[in-house]
């Protein structure tokens, strides 16, 4: 819920940085048609927050061992340590 709040507040700030910009030139739009487009860019920042944070949680919950390796940016793949040895369980017969 806190990564759709700080989508959203971020989609109003870009809202309210382009109607400034809006504001500023000779365009001349209805104020309906700025609440809109106000309303549409913050909805749109909150559900990009959304789903950052599913996946973000779907990846904690994910037991493969590849989700959890992080390889650290501007290192070569040849650089890389390799990835730990994946431990099955052993199964039943």
């Amino acid at each position: 819920m806190a990564a759709a709040l700080i989508g959203g507040s971020a989609g109003l700030v870009l809202a309210g940085l382009l109607l400034l910009v809006i504001q500023n030139t000779p365009v001349q739009l209805p104020p309906d048609r700025m609440f809109w487009q106000l309303l549409l860019l913050g909805l749109g920042g909150g559900l990009a927050g959304l789903a950052i944070e599913s996946i973000r949680e779907l990846q904690q919950a994910s037991p493969e061992s590849e989700y959890h390796h992080r390889q650290r940016l501007g290192r070569r793949p040849s650089q890389a340590p390799p990835p730990p040895e994946r431990q099955d369980p052993p199964r039943d017969p």
